[in-house]
């Protein structure tokens, strides 16, 4: 459907790195909502080496219709060579269906 709803789960380097991609992302009226949520420790092989990175994590509230687009732009936009993004559906029927209608309305 069109008004689906999609989370977006992206990690990003650090603060400031996740505050300017998420001002490009709303400037873009690609999401309506970017969450910035505080610095979590990584865990992950790459290039055979375990890694152990800081990371800040960024939630980004959009439309199924618009997914793709805001995926497009976050990995045209991200610092990594393999950025963590995410699409998790919104299940509209638990949540809180004002908050639903604002997100609904923001990306018109």
């Amino acid at each position: 459907m069109s008004d689906d709803l999609v989370l977006l789960y992206v990690t990003m380097p650090d603060k400031s790195a996740a505050k300017t991609l998420a001002a490009k992302i709303i400037e873009a009226k690609l999401a309506a909502c970017v969450n910035i949520l505080p610095a979590g420790l990584s865990l992950y092989q790459w290039e055979g080496q375990i890694e152990e990175e800081e990371e800040i994590y960024m939630l980004v509230k959009t439309g199924k219709n618009k997914a793709k687009a805001t995926r497009d732009f976050i990995l045209n936009h991200h610092p990594y060579e393999v950025p963590c993004v995410l699409g998790l559906p919104i299940d509209q029927n638990i949540s809180a269906q004002s908050y639903i209608g604002w997100l609904k309305t923001s990306l018109k």
